[in-house]
């Protein structure tokens, strides 16, 4: 377990706040979001690609099927889980650091819904862009600030550095697709593509439905693929 209190609440938070439950036809509740759903399309095949933030494998393991060699990075507790059961290629690492990578060695970095628990996100978006090559692809997910389920979550409290929460870290950062755009562009990338996707489980009631028909006042996350930039543009 990580000496950092930050990592400490990250990790716990991770590991046992698991609303959904597993779907045994597919590697995990997760692949049937829309915003996961948009990565396997944007990424395709044939593509070297770093999962980070990987979770227990899920998403990496569906890159992976999809025809792309496949790093996934998190905690240690996490990648074990990820090694053990979907024999994946995994990394050990607390993502409030440098990445324990070459400068270039992949062409597509994945980061969905890691962004979010990161307090120094530029930070993180800029060591995204040193691993990658140039014109490499960065699909990058996170909670949408102009949602208004998000904030009224956000008027609950339950947002910020909370340790002593039972469920452990919750999202310390939401944005807006202005804010994200200038976030990816001042660290170096070039954003191509970007959509606003609605939350697929919940509690409330059609929840879902009422953010697919608004889903810039109500849509729950927000997808963004980019690319970094080449010398010439």
């Amino acid at each position: 377990m990580p000496d950092n209190p930050l990592t400490q609440s990250i990790e716990k938070h991770y590991l046992h706040k698991s609303p959904h439950p597993t779907n045994n036809e597919e590697p995990g509740w997760i692949l049937a979001h829309q915003q996961t759903k948009l990565a396997l399309k944007w990424i395709g095949s044939g593509r070297r690609v770093l999962d980070l933030g990987c979770h227990k494998g899920d998403i990496s393991t569906a890159i992976r099927d999809a025809g792309n060699t496949v790093i996934g990075v998190d905690f240690e507790t996490l990648t074990t889980m990820a090694s053990e059961k979907y024999d994946l290629d995994v990394v050990a690492h607390d993502l409030n650091h440098p990445l324990p990578f070459k400068d270039g060695e992949f062409d597509t970095v994945v980061a969905i819904s890691i962004l979010d628990y990161l307090p120094a996100d530029l930070a993180f978006i800029r060591e995204c862009h040193r691993v990658l090559e140039p014109g490499g692809m960065f699909v990058v997910m996170v909670p949408n600030a102009v949602s208004l389920f998000n904030r009224l979550y956000s008027l609950s409290g339950r947002v910020g550095r909370n340790f002593s929460d039972k469920d452990g870290y919750h999202t310390l950062n939401y944005y807006t697709l202005k804010g994200l755009c200038t976030l990816l562009e001042t660290a170096g990338f070039d954003v191509t593509t970007h959509a606003k996707c609605p939350k697929l489980h919940s509690k409330i009631p059609l929840r879902y439905w009422i953010e697919k028909i608004l889903p810039t006042t109500m849509a729950n996350a927000l997808a963004v693929k980019a690319v970094k930039r080449t010398a010439s543009s």
